[in-house]
């Protein structure tokens, strides 16, 4: 039989020990799961650099096709090319902050959508903005 309170001590050190571990499972999913949610936000935020991309190149397309007949004409085409060209500007301007982000993410590597993915669509979208410009310079 153990000597009187030295049952109960190491009771008490398997008893912290196994607290110490389950809290720093805990902590390290919890970390994990942040990390998630901050690349989530980053693609979020990212697509809302897309949609203000595209919606600006939109309105420079649509300036120099719809609104033709308006004089003085090289008026509307700078400012179709202006737009279309800010447009695409705001799509690298995307990429770059999202690759920054998510290079220093990837340290821990948390999933989510691979970079090549992520290079590809905006790399067709800045494509889409040199092919409204031509547009709107044939006009």
């Amino acid at each position: 039989m153990a000597p009187l309170g030295l049952e109960n001590t190491s009771k008490k050190n398997t008893t912290t020990a196994d607290a110490n571990q389950q809290a720093l499972r805990l902590a390290r999913e919890r970390t994990e799961l942040a990390l998630v949610r901050t690349r989530l936000a980053k693609e979020r935020t990212f697509n809302a650099w897309l949609r203000t991309g595209l919606a600006l190149m939109g309105a420079g397309v649509a300036i120099a096709k719809l609104m033709s007949h308006f004089q003085p004409q090289w008026i509307l085409r700078l400012l179709a090319i202006l737009f279309v060209i800010i447009g695409g500007l705001i799509i690298g301007l995307g990429l770059r902050t999202y690759f920054r982000v998510i290079q220093r993410i990837e340290k821990v590597r948390v999933g989510g959508h691979p970079f090549w993915y992520i290079l590809t669509l905006a790399i067709l979208l800045i494509l889409a903005a040199i092919i409204g410009l031509v547009l709107v310079l044939l006009e």
